[in-house]
């Protein structure tokens, strides 16, 4: 149950990630630019996190369901 959990939440917070960025562009091209910075600094603390969590687990699924979140 608590794998479960896991998956949901990094697929979650990576799902989160790529909203950030998108927010970011848009903001960007909006001239919101301090807006737009504090969408990138929220999407690459998101982004180490998942990437530190990945990198520390013992599986290759959270591998894929990062790879599918980002595509999502």
């Amino acid at each position: 149950m608590g794998s479960v959990l896991y998956m949901t939440f990094l697929f979650l917070a990576k799902m989160l990630d790529n909203a950030l960025s998108t927010a970011k562009t848009i903001l960007i091209q909006r001239n919101r630019c301090l807006l737009a910075g504090i969408c990138l600094a929220v999407s690459n603390y998101i982004y180490l996190l998942i990437t530190k969590d990945v990198v520390s687990s013992d599986s290759n699924l959270a591998m894929v369901v990062v790879a599918i979140a980002s595509g999502v």
